[in-house]
């Protein structure tokens, strides 16, 4: 009898989920023996605490319940039902969850111009980067370029900006959270007098320290090699055109604010071993915001500051407006 008051019948149906695929566990109310039977098991053995699970089925359905894991197998997961009572559902009938994306890639664009009198001025900007990721390897491509000019009457053209940058890194994780990287970052600005060229190349560990759906905050740090050249100044500097040793500590900050909004730092602090130590700095700012929670377009608010000890000027501030695309 406490064979029968225990049995129960499973919903098998990779089609639907409806009353007819589902045996409810009945009990014999005229059964005195088999009511106290129960009574006694559940004095005697305490319920395990369960997780409530909910379950997306092929053919659109749904079903709520505590998971019982002791009972479930690779093939069939058993949940209790507060309606149904216990229920088994096959994998096979499961629909599975969307699959992230390996590739990720961004273009942004923007331009701006103002005409008064004879005074005239246009920049333009634009950037694209591009991102592998399995959880296991990692790799992210990046590019930017900036170009502003202004002409006052007759006067000859002046070039207010004209830089730009390529970035490469690849990430293998070991676990979870820890995992070795090799990167290479190129960095161009015509209007430097020392180091118009520059490439700062790392290789070391990176450690996220926090992992989640909204917040990702990853530290990185090891010994690398940097090297810039170009400029009317670079024949003054005994250091310029030569590889110096160096090493590099970064910082990758990504939080997503809304559905609508997301936030982005990314630091780079190089210490080169050249007239003692020789740091150079580059930080880059981004807020993006979405129309809506399903658009794949944006407005980004950019702004970069990079300081180099070693090159002329020390200082270059740049902010833009751009307007962009994922996909």
């Amino acid at each position: 009898m406490a064979g029968w008051c225990l049995s129960s019948a499973s919903l098998i149906s990779d089609q639907s989920l409806n009353p007819a695929n589902v045996v409810l566990l009945r009990s014999s109310a005229a059964s005195a023996s088999c009511s106290l039977l129960l009574f006694a098991s559940a004095l005697i053995i305490p319920a395990a605490r369960a997780d409530v699970v909910t379950y997306e089925l092929l053919n659109g359905d749904s079903i709520s319940g505590e998971f019982l894991e002791d009972e479930s197998t690779d093939e069939t997961k058993v949940i209790l039902q507060p309606q149904l009572g216990r229920i088994e559902i096959k994998v096979s009938s499961i629909k599975p969850p969307p699959r992230k994306p390996l590739w990720k890639s961004n273009l942004e664009a923007g331009v701006n111009g103002s005409s008064t009198g004879d005074d005239k001025s246009f920049g333009a900007s634009v950037s694209a980067t591009t991102k592998y990721d399995d959880s296991l390897n990692e790799l992210k491509l990046s590019g930017n370029y900036e170009y502003d000019k202004s002409r006052s009457g007759s006067k000859n053209v002046v070039i207010g900006t004209n830089q730009g940058g390529l970035g490469a890194r690849y990430d293998r994780y070991l676990n979870e959270r820890l995992g070795a990287y090799l990167s290479t970052d190129y960095t161009y600005n015509s209007l430097n007098s020392l180091g118009v060229n520059n490439v700062v190349s790392s290789i070391g560990l990176g450690y996220k320290i926090v992992d989640t759906d909204a917040t990702v905050l990853k530290l990185s740090v090891g010994p690398s090699l940097q090297w810039f050249d170009g400029g009317t100044d670079c024949d003054s500097k005994s250091y310029c055109g030569d590889v110096l040793a160096a090493s590099t500590l970064g910082a990758e900050f990504d939080w997503k604010l809304h559905d609508q909004f997301t936030f982005s730092i990314v630091n780079r602090l190089t210490a080169a071993y050249v007239s003692g130590i020789s740091p150079t700095n580059n930080f880059n700012a981004s807020l993006k915001f979405f129309p809506s929670r399903n658009s794949r377009f944006y407005t980004a608010l950019k702004f970069q500051s990079i300081y180099q000890s070693l090159q002329l000027p020390r200082q270059d501030n740049s902010y833009n407006v751009q307007v962009g695309t994922e996909f």
